[in-house]
């Protein structure tokens, strides 16, 4: 049985790429086939890149696939494919199934893994349920969900997958705390899903009760700015500089942060498998986290402090009870410890992708299967928003670099419409390109002579959309024809 990993995000940081990246180091015969990704090495021997500008292109995909599995080993044997978020993802997996079977190959699988507790997997997965032979949920919650969505012919075929922590080997016995506690945050940097502008709302609060602590921040994204500004803000007015901003770390660098921490914090709106929390809790730091539907199992009462969604007073405080109680405190890292080396081991993680492979092989159809005629989720999307394209001018802009932005630019540049410039709020893509169109700071948008604008996202577009007035606003300037995403009902 061998396997190939589809992961959308190239060499993120994202937990859906650790797991890829995870799991092909602990099993034999499996591949990874890293989308939009702009190194140019492999960080493994069994790792496929594939550029930004193809990532788009199923086609391109798996013709460099199927060429590059010849060269290692050839296509021989039962294929299980793990399709990792997104349309790009999964329509690859249907052509590479529909190539495999072609040839010698007898029985190729297709397995679904819903990461998260986010509105959009779940309708991907809807989507594409039918060419699904069985389905991963990262928690019990999630799985709930997926019973009641996918319906009674799933309910056997829907199983629970433990994220495997990265080097769990390195994990040390938590050691006794210090008089003041260090927390630290690592993730991304942004405002999506993971609230990061909750973070010096939360150290202002505990400034103001004069709880006396350290801070660490792991991590990079478009935010960096802000939160540079807002811990110089905290240094004006507190004269508080205990803090350290150390930006991405690799894997021993993060291990060392955690190290010398006592308590992480977790702000998120939804989670699937917050991988950075179960790296702290490994090595035995307590967690602190916002309440969610569908929160972790990992992220169990007796080992974590749960807060109400969105309270920041009540946060604080949650972290003040806890570090004055210090027995309970050492002794819920223990327990929490314990439970993620038993349920997160890379061992038990491919337990059950195996469970769920032979359960996919078993239902998979011996036979060539069709591709989907009806477009993808997200591109059904995208030709709905671009459907009065052809009725506006030709000084086009895009407004985001993501993956619906990226997919919107290839649809326009095959229309033979292409954009005169793309815009995203992350600094760390500015002055980059996507198929040899500038991407720059929305502020840029004043200079170019732009008719219509077109919004490629589907988070956070009320925000967009207010930062767009307030620029053409302070230039005196009429804002251009603007396109938004259409909602999921047209």
């Amino acid at each position: 049985m061998r396997h190939i990993y589809f992961n959308i995000e190239g060499h993120s940081t994202s937990g859906v790429a650790t797991f890829c990246n995870r799991v092909a180091e602990g099993a034999n015969d499996s591949f990874i086939v890293s989308l939009n990704c702009t190194s140019e090495k492999p960080r493994f021997s069994n790792e496929l890149l594939i550029e930004p500008s193809l990532s788009h292109n199923p086609k391109a995909i798996v013709k460099s696939l199927l060429e590059y599995l010849r060269q290692n080993g050839g296509v021989a044997g039962d294929w299980v494919l793990f399709p990792n978020v997104g349309d790009d993802c999964y329509a690859s997996s249907l052509l590479l199934k529909q190539n495999l079977l072609r040839g010698e190959v007898s029985s190729v699988a297709i397995v679904g893994i819903c990461h998260s507790d986010d509105e959009n997997q779940y309708k991907v997965m809807q989507h594409y349920s039918e060419y699904l032979d069985s389905v991963l949920a990262v928690s019990s919650c999630i799985q709930k969900k997926l019973y009641s969505l996918l319906g009674v012919a799933f309910a056997e075929r829907i199983f629970r997958l433990s994220y495997p922590v990265p080097h769990l080997e390195l994990s040390s016995k938590p050691q006794s705390s210090t008089a003041s506690p260090t927390l630290i945050y690592l993730g991304r940097l942004v405002r999506e899903q993971k609230r990061i502008e909750r973070l010096p709302v939360l150290v202002e609060e505990l400034l103001r009760r004069k709880f006396d602590f350290r801070l660490l921040v792991v991590g990079d994204g478009k935010e960096r700015e802000f939160v540079k500004s807002e811990f110089k803000r905290l240094t004006e007015n507190w004269g508080w500089e205990d803090f350290q901003l150390l930006g991405f770390l690799n894997q021993t660098g993060v291990y060392d942060a955690l190290a010398k921490s006592d308590i992480s914090l977790l702000f998120s709106e939804y989670e699937g498998t917050p991988i950075s929390v179960l790296e702290a809790i490994s090595v035995g730091v307590h967690p602190v986290v916002m309440n969610m539907d569908c929160l972790c199992d990992g992220l169990a009462k007796e080992s974590s402090e749960i807060v109400t969604q969105g309270d920041l007073i009540g946060m604080a405080q949650a972290i003040i009870d806890l570090w004055k109680d210090r027995e309970k405190f050492q002794l819920s890292r223990l327990k929490g410890r314990e439970r993620v080396l038993k349920e997160h081991s890379t061992a038990n993680c491919i337990l059950h992708l195996k469970t769920a492979s032979l359960a996919a092989l078993a239902h998979s159809r011996e036979k060539v299967v069709s591709i989907p005629s009806r477009l993808g989720y997200f591109d059904g999307k995208i030709e709905r928003l671009l459907s009065d394209i052809g009725l506006v001018g030709d000084s086009i802009v895009v407004f985001g670099a993501g993956m619906f932005g990226r997919k919107v630019v290839d649809r326009l540049v095959s229309m033979g419409r292409v954009p005169v410039a793309i815009l995203d709020s992350d600094s760390l893509k500015w002055n980059t390109e996507y198929r040899g169109i500038e991407i720059l700071e929305p502020k840029s948008l004043l200079d170019k002579p732009v008719k219509t604008l077109v919004v490629a996202s589907d988070s956070f577009v009320e925000e967009i959309l207010a930062s767009l007035k307030e620029h053409y606003s302070v230039a005196e300037l009429e804002l251009p024809k603007l396109l938004f995403l259409p909602p999921d009902s047209e």
